[in-house]
């Protein structure tokens, strides 16, 4: 699909008056949408999936999209993308919203930097000026011993 919506993408014109009119353009309009709801879902799940917090993908909302290409891929004449795509809409917003709101609050918190990542609080306090911090060049500090392998 990603594939067919670059395609499609590169076709079409610049101006969106130009686009309208496009042969195109309701495929376009369909593709585009499909992209767009299926990158909102990943958006939405796709950060506790990869941590294997759960494998939640709604399954009517694939059965919707498998309806949406095979519509794409057998009417001739394509028209009123909204109404295609009208149920897609309606079944993504849905399973995001219930996910925020059921699902993800009993879910593992994810964090994005461990607590010594970066204290901001230690690094600007007064009176630490004495304090000594290390450039990527300075020579190593006394005491350290390289390993074999990093000489």
């Amino acid at each position: 699909m990603l594939h067919r919506f670059q395609a499609i993408k590169a076709k079409m014109p610049r101006r969106e008056s130009a686009r309208r009119s496009h042969p195109l353009a309701c495929e376009s309009d369909i593709i585009e949408t499909l992209h767009m709801r299926l990158s909102l879902l990943q958006m939405t799940f796709g950060k506790h999936i990869e941590r294997k917090h759960c494998c939640f993908f709604p399954g009517e909302i694939l059965d919707e999209v498998y309806c949406i290409l095979s519509y794409l891929k057998t009417t001739t004449k394509l028209a009123r993308p909204y109404k295609v795509t009208d149920e897609l809409f309606d079944l993504t917003t849905m399973a995001m919203e219930y996910f925020k709101e059921h699902i993800e609050p009993f879910l593992p918190e994810i964090t994005y930097f461990g607590t010594d990542f970066f204290d901001i609080t230690t690094a600007f306090s007064p009176g630490e000026s004495s304090k000594s911090y290390m450039c990527l060049d300075s020579p190593p500090p006394s005491g350290f011993e390289a390993s074999p392998a990093a000489a």
